[in-house]
């Protein structure tokens, strides 16, 4: 996931970061049996954007906007959870 953020803390001893940002990400979508599956950007923004890798948690607060190939989301929160290969689950 890439992240343009104007303003971040990223401690040290974490790997935990916070930031406003607004991301732009390659993800595998569409059917699951072909090889190789389609990969497409989306992006999201809000006023607060939180990734825990730990959880593999992507997390946008504050006027949270997703676009993607199956098209827009608005709301307050928005959660992305990503499998191991970096992959929406």
């Amino acid at each position: 996931m890439s992240r343009v953020p104007t303003s971040a803390t990223t401690p040290s001893t974490s790997s935990t970061m916070n930031a406003t940002a607004v991301t732009s990400t390659m993800l595998v979508h569409g059917d699951k049996t072909k090889k190789p599956r389609d990969r497409a950007r989306s992006i999201g923004k809000g006023a607060d954007f939180k990734y825990e890798e730990a959880q593999r948690l992507a997390t946008y607060t504050g006027d949270a906007h997703l676009t993607g190939p199956q098209g827009d989301m608005v709301a307050d929160k928005i959660e992305l959870y990503l499998k191991p290969s970096g992959d929406a689950a």
